[in-house]
C-alpha cells in the first residue's frame, strides 16, 4: 500500500494514493484554487502495456458552489516497437484532460462528456478510473521512432535506418503485389 499525504496549509485538505486509487478529499474544502501533485508506478493504477515504470500528474482544482473544475496534466513512461522498423522506443506519453463535477441535480440524460454529477455530500473524488482512461486514448494510433523513419527493406528486411542495404527495391514481385498496393493506399492516407 503506498500513501502519500499532502497538506495545503491554507486549507487543510488531504489527498492521497492509496490502493491504487488517487482520491482527493472535497469535503470542507475551500472555494478556489487548489494543486495536487500526485506521482507513482502506473501498475497502481492498473496500468499495462505499453505503459511501464512511473507517471507524473498535476492536478489543479477550482471549486465553486456546486462545481469543481478538475485540470489534470501529467507523463507516462512507456516503451512500444514503432510500427515501421521495429525499433523499442522509451518515450513519456503527454496526459492531459479536464473534467466538470456539478452537485446539481443530473439532467434526465448525460450527453455532456467531461461532466460528472456528484452528491452535495461526496467526501472525494476519485480520479483512477478518469486517469486509467484518458491514458489508454493518449496511446499514439501511430508509433513510430522519429517522423523521418525509413522502415525496413521489403527484400532483405534491414533496417533502413541504420544505412543503405543494397538491395534493388525497384522490381516487383508479384506475390508481394498486393502488399505494394495496401502500402501505397497506406501512405496516401497518412
Amino acid at each position: 500500500m503506498i500513501i502519500l499525504p499532502l497538506f495545503d496549509i491554507f486549507t487543510s485538505h488531504i489527498s492521497f494514493v492509496v490502493d491504487r486509487m488517487i482520491k482527493i478529499k472535497i469535503s470542507n474544502l475551500a472555494d478556489g484554487h487548489h494543486d495536487f501533485q500526485f506521482n507513482g508506478n502506473v501498475t497502481d493504477l492498473k496500468l499495462t502495456e505499453p505503459f511501464s515504470d512511473t507517471y507524473e500528474l498535476v492536478v489543479s482544482l477550482d471549486k465553486i458552489a456546486h462545481q469543481i473544475i478538475i485540470t489534470a496534466k501529467g507523463e507516462m513512461d512507456a516503451v512500444f516497437d514503432c510500427d515501421r522498423c521495429g525499433a523499442e522506443i522509451h518515450t513519456q506519453i503527454p496526459l492531459e484532460f479536464q473534467l466538470v463535477y456539478l452537485s446539481d441535480t443530473p439532467a434526465e440524460t448525460n450527453d455532456d462528456f467531461g461532466v460528472v454529477y456528484i452528491t452535495p455530500d461526496t467526501e472525494y473524488l476519485d480520479l483512477t478510473s478518469e486517469i486509467f482512461d484518458f491514458a489508454q486514448l493518449a496511446v499514439p494510433m501511430k508509433r513510430l521512432c522519429s517522423e523521418d523513419c525509413k522502415g525496413l527493406c521489403t527484400v532483405c528486411g534491414a533496417n533502413l535506418n541504420e544505412g543503405d542495404c543494397g538491395c534493388d527495391r525497384t522490381s516487383i514481385d508479384i506475390g508481394n503485389l498486393p502488399f505494394s498496393n495496401l502500402k501505397n493506399l497506406i501512405n496516401k492516407n497518412s
